[in-house]
């Protein structure tokens, strides 16, 4: 778990996103100090979110209009052994009482550790290590990989460019409509930019697995 926050005083919580509705007891893991987190919850405490880059954030609104603290809750870098949209618990979790660590147009309190915090040589080498021991084992965001052999990771004869794509209805999309402009316009400058080189695209993995649509599935 990787909790970006101070320690709080609450004793009580309310989740104010649909999404994170199915995840209270995750997030009661995640933070054992407040005691009573449940779903919309006026009397509580403190807010907790999610999809901080939506200009529609009820728990932002919410938080605001009742003169209460508001936490954002994402998920982890390391997040399941499966899909979201399978119902996979939660391995890790970002608490943020800043911003989101997705959002450019704020800041977060991940951004401020890496900006600010001291670190020593001991932190460079777990942070190294951690590194290994994740590429040795091949592990990624959701685990939902097959490992196919290194012959089928050969890349086309040539220079590549990696584009990375997003489905649709991630919270880290403001306006899927104007996203599907923006992807588009960043394959095209690829193409056009690059005209020599292979243009590979990397697929989220609910998108791979049908269960959502990316930008650049077309």
């Amino acid at each position: 778990m990787l909790a970006l926050y101070k320690t709080y005083k609450y004793s009580s919580g309310s989740i104010v996103s649909k999404n994170l509705k199915s995840k209270v007891a995750d997030i009661k893991n995640f933070l054992p100090e407040i005691k009573d987190i449940s779903y919309l919850k006026i009397s509580s405490e403190v807010s907790i979110g999610s999809g901080d880059t939506r200009p529609n954030n009820f728990g932002k609104k919410l938080s605001k209009l009742l003169k209460k603290p508001y936490l954002s809750f994402e998920t982890g870098f390391i997040a399941s052994i499966g899909l979201q949209s399978e119902k996979w618990r939660l391995l890790s979790g970002i608490i943020d009482s800043r911003g989101v660590h997705y959002n450019a147009r704020s800041p977060s309190m991940l951004e401020e550790i890496i900006l600010t915090d001291k670190i020593d040589e001991e932190s460079v080498l777990r942070a190294e290590n951690i590194i290994k021991f994740i590429n040795e084992n091949k592990i990624t965001k959701y685990n939902t990989g097959v490992d196919i052999g290194e012959s089928a990771y050969s890349l086309p004869y040539g220079k590549s460019i990696l584009l990375i794509d997003q489905f649709e209805n991630s919270k880290t999309i403001t306006d899927k409509h104007e996203a599907y402009a923006d992807f588009q316009k960043m394959y095209e400058y690829a193409s056009k930019k690059y005209p020599d080189h292979n243009i590979i695209i990397k697929v989220h993995p609910e998108t791979v697995k049908a269960k959502k649509r990316g930008f650049l599935q077309q």
